[in-house]
């Protein structure tokens, strides 16, 4: 019926008629369930997804561009639902699409990184849809950069508006909160129509957390430090964030180990249920700690796709030489790997419990590099015991229903935008055949492997260039929590 309408108004208006894409003979795999139509033809209508049913039942316009879709897979268009784009800059959002990510969550930047990412949407470019928060919220002494430093409820709840009236989509915040600002965050939020999401603060436990309406808790840290029976290891003094920067780091370490010798599986399944029945997300972004246990692994430091990043950026990566950085950074491996076993049983206990999990990368820290930071999250949900449908689900439907945009994105459902993924091989058998693409849909628009790889190229011949990234962009692990 929208193909109909599109078709009609363009003849009684006397102009060209809409673009229509029809993808014919593809298997087309529902998020919802995992179940898989064989021999679907698919219709696009300029932005739209038109229509759907079986090959031969399904009427193809005399206009359309035809791809053949034979022994290939259909999926909506994936979701990084944590990451910094304003670390990345425009050249690089390329890099999503490429792997088949449409859309990303951006979690934190500055008023002005904010209009730009605003500026980004709805262009032609090939760049994913960004869903964005403004500047995240954090208290006296945060490590944050350009966050709205609160002291108070008034100052809280007028950030909370600041947001509102400037177009963000949800409000971040951060660990330096008093339990005070918290509470007024929390309030003037739901006032706002507005859902708040973040870290865990110092200053609340969990149970207050999971009553209190936030929509996500980002980091398996955050979800590792919930599930020890000391309820002080939440409780801790936000006063740390005015120390000095040797003992911040020296906090967060000690801290880091009070937290892993505390844990308790017995905790970590009462917390899934909990979450499962208040309906709060868990954004683990296992991409950060698996990095944090990797930087004295060999084969992970020379991975390919770093060749994307910029010259400066690679270098900043880099393990330095000499003995005492190189002993560093095997302790911190060593601890991180420690930290990183825990977080995995955890997180696979509390969603076997019935919490529900988001994908996200928080790219671009150190080794989380676009698009393909995801691929490594959703294998690393799968090595948590999510299974690959599951991991799927979670990057389009779950993230969809989590933005509140499910009536757009998420499945591939006639009348939603038309933002998909062609792949060569079946992703809920293995969740590593999310890399073979064939090509991408972009708000309609067709892209094929052989142009996805151009936009690669492209990124890489300016990653040679000697140039000087944006701020944050690769910061060394183990000195502040992630963003």
């Amino acid at each position: 019926m929208l193909l109909f309408f599109c078709l009609l108004q363009a003849l009684l208006q006397g102009t060209p008629a809409p673009h229509v894409l029809a993808i014919t003979h593809i298997a087309v795999i529902d998020t919802s369930n995992g179940a898989v139509q064989p021999d679907s033809t698919v219709i696009i209508a300029q932005t739209r997804l038109a229509a759907l049913g079986i090959s031969g039942k399904v009427r193809i316009p005399k206009n359309a561009e035809i791809i053949d879709g034979s022994g290939k897979f259909l999926i909506p268009g994936l979701w990084d639902m944590h990451v910094h784009t304003s670390q990345l800059g425009q050249d690089l959002l390329p890099m999503f699409i490429a792997n088949g990510v449409t859309g990303v969550r951006d979690m934190h930047s500055s008023w002005s990184a904010f209009e730009q990412i605003r500026a980004w949407n709805g262009g032609a470019q090939a760049w994913p849809r960004i869903v964005a928060s403004g500047p995240g919220i954090d208290g006296p002494g945060s490590p944050k950069h350009g966050v709205l430093i609160v002291r108070n409820a008034a100052e809280a709840r007028e950030s909370v508006m600041l947001l509102k009236q400037r177009g963000a989509a949800f409000v971040k915040i951060y660990e330096m909160l008093s339990r005070e600002s918290y509470d007024a965050i929390a309030s003037q939020a739901a006032k706002e129509g507005l859902p708040f999401v973040g870290h865990l603060p110092l200053s609340v436990t969990i149970a207050e957390v999971l009553t209190a309406g936030q929509r996500s808790i980002e980091h398996c840290f955050s979800l590792l430090a919930a599930c020890s029976p000391e309820p002080e290891i939440a409780k801790q003094a936000a006063a740390i964030g005015l120390a000095p920067p040797p003992e911040r780091m020296s906090f967060w370490r000690a801290r880091s180990e009070r937290v892993i010798a505390r844990y308790s599986s017995e905790h970590a399944k009462s917390l899934g249920a909990a979450r499962a029945k208040n309906g709060v997300w868990i954004d683990p972004t296992l991409t950060v700690d698996r990095m944090q246990a990797s930087l004295d692994d060999a084969v992970f430091l020379g991975r390919l796709d770093v060749k994307y990043m910029p010259q400066a950026v690679q270098a900043r990566w880099k393990v330095p030489d000499g003995v005492l950085s190189r002993y560093f950074f095997w302790r911190e491996s060593r601890r991180g790997r420690v930290q990183f076993a825990k977080e995995l049983e955890a997180l696979r206990i509390v969603y076997r419990a019935g919490a529900r999990i988001l994908p996200g990368t928080d790219t671009p820290v150190r080794f989380c590099l676009p698009g393909f930071g995801l691929h490594d999250e959703l294998a690393l949900l799968v090595q948590a015991g999510l299974t690959p449908t599951e991991a799927l689900r979670a990057a389009t439907r779950d993230a969809a229903e989590a933005l509140n945009l499910a009536h757009e994105y998420g499945t591939v459902t006639a009348g939603k935008a038309a933002d998909l993924v062609v792949l060569d091989a079946n992703p809920l058998q293995d969740i590593h055949n999310l890399k073979a693409i064939y090509g991408v849909v972009l708000r309609g628009n067709f892209i094929p492997r052989g142009r996805l790889d151009t936009m690669l190229a492209d990124i890489e011949k300016i990653a040679r260039q000697p140039s000087r990234p944006a701020a944050g962009v690769g910061r060394p692990a183990g000195i502040t929590p992630p963003v």
